[in-house]
């Protein structure tokens, strides 16, 4: 029974850093689309140099999103499995 729901766990964590991949992916893309979408804003208005704070803080979330790694989402997976495993029934 134990193994049984230790699999699961795996299962479910493997499925959430799989859905996390894909949603860092889709970000990605979406933000990608975005800096595009505004240099031809700012083009067509003549202006070819983007100062722009909202840039800027786009690059802080972006480097804070991209310092998230499995390792991270590992250890909470198995402090979380530790806490269960102590559980008593």
């Amino acid at each position: 029974m134990l193994m049984e729901l230790e699999r699961e766990c795996l299962e479910v964590y493997r499925r959430k850093v799989d859905e996390a991949a894909n949603t860092k992916a889709r970000f990605h893309q979406t933000v990608a689309a975005k800096e595009a979408e505004l240099a031809t804003l700012m083009a067509s208005l003549g202006e070819h140099d983007i100062h722009s704070p909202v840039k800027n803080n786009l690059f802080l979330f972006k480097s804070q999103f991209l310092n998230w790694n499995s390792s991270t989402l590992l250890s909470g997976y198995k402090e979380k499995v530790k806490l269960l495993m102590n559980t008593k029934c």
